[in-house]
């Protein structure tokens, strides 16, 4: 197998994370900019953005993340298991959030005008590429991450916080880290339930 092959199978989702440096600020910086050069998007509108967020940064993220979520989950028994899963990513290196930049889209929206129906999920599709390329670059270096959805009740206060522009719009989290946990070995469906080759 080839070098993505291998990294792609051996990918998972890590929730446990330690702050364990592995790799330097500098090599997870030229990874995301590397991604965030020729990551593909429709038309190549380039609408993906990302921001990383390292030590007071990563940690004061988690903290908004945590307060919006003990104002919406009100039982103190089942908060602490979100709360546990939380300290999981809070305990980790850092966190890159992922971006679309909806000002972008609007513009094709009004420039092509027979496909303004379809850029708000071409754009999504292009920023998933953009997330498993960079899962899998991380993934080779060693870090451990996952993809989490706390959006949209934490987006005013991320804003606010990390000084983001209001026309991004938050659409998920990366938090990585040294891994932490034992990992399990995933199960498949048979690959005739999700392939079908015609000739």
């Amino acid at each position: 197998m080839n070098f993505l092959e291998e990294v792609l199978k051996k990918r998972r989702s890590v929730r446990k994370l330690s702050s364990g440096k592995i790799v330097s600020d500098e090599r997870i910086k030229e990874i995301v900019e590397f991604v965030y050069t020729y990551s593909p998007s429709a038309f190549n509108a380039q609408e993906h953005r990302a921001v990383v967020l390292l030590n007071d940064s990563h940690k004061k993220f988690w903290d908004i993340v945590k307060e919006a979520l003990k104002k919406i989950v009100t039982d103190s028994k089942i908060f602490e298991k979100t709360e546990e899963k939380l300290n999981g990513f809070y305990n980790g290196y850092g966190t890159i959030l992922f971006f679309i930049d909806t000002e972008t889209v609007k513009k094709l929206e009004k420039a092509f005008t027979n496909y303004k129906d379809f850029f708000t999920t071409w754009a999504n599709h292009g920023e998933g590429i953009a997330q498993i390329l960079l899962w899998i670059l991380l993934e080779n270096e060693g870090l451990g991450a996952s993809i989490q959805h706390y959006n949209p009740i934490i987006d005013n206060e991320v804003k606010r916080v990390f000084d983001i522009p209001q026309t991004w719009e938050l659409v998920a989290q990366m938090p990585f880290g040294k891994p932490n946990e034992e990992l399990k070995d995933k199960t498949f469906l048979p690959i005739e339930q999700k392939v079908i080759i015609k000739q």
